[in-house]
């Protein structure tokens, strides 16, 4: 058996369930459970499993890619399947109770984006955020709340990997402002 079978199959399931998009579907959810990139799927989907993988995880990898497209194919969101979703090129971690970011709400944030071009964008001028306070934030958002009443160690979890995310992007910013006022004078 090969990595392109247990993908076909995949595809062909959620295609008799009338999913959308069921190649782009199957897809998602064969490279997260796999944890691989496309790149690498490609070069590797003609292989043999027996001779990269043994029985016991060729036979993990097919029944978990099976439930989690049994999952799909009942309409089951992807973003929930996959754990993951974009919003404006920023990757979210979300569960099932967790509203997931949609394409419209990106419009709206690219309109008051170019209302606002003529600002530098390389300024924070905010304070620094109190990353003590953010589970507290958290709590205070009614996404992460209803998730919490549901499962609050899952809540927990999500909220630690968004927070260290956050802390990464604010970083990330910081250190964009310092180079570019470096670079520009009177910046």
């Amino acid at each position: 058996m090969k990595l392109r079978d247990i993908l076909d199959e995949g595809k062909s399931t959620l295609a008799k369930n009338k999913i959308e998009d069921p190649d782009f579907d199957a897809t998602e959810i064969l490279l997260n459970l796999l944890d691989m990139d496309m790149a690498r799927f490609l070069f590797e989907c003609e292989d043999e499993l027996e001779d990269k993988y043994d029985k016991r995880t060729i036979s993990n990898i097919i029944t978990d890619f099976d439930e989690l497209i049994s999952a799909r194919a009942q309409h089951f969101p992807l973003q929930y399947i996959l754990g993951e979703s974009y919003f404006c090129g920023l990757k979210f971690n979300i569960g099932q109770g967790v509203l997931i970011p949609r394409q419209d709400t990106e419009i709206l944030v690219e309109k008051v984006i170019a209302d606002n071009q003529d600002k530098n964008k390389f300024i924070l001028d905010s304070k620094e955020p109190n990353f003590d306070k953010y589970k507290e934030f958290l709590d205070g958002e009614v996404r992460y709340s209803s998730l919490a009443l549901k499962d609050k160690e899952k809540a927990n979890i999500l909220g630690e990997k968004n927070m260290k995310e956050a802390m990464a992007r604010y970083n990330y910013l910081k250190a964009l402002g310092n180079l570019y006022a470096a670079q520009v004078p009177n910046a």
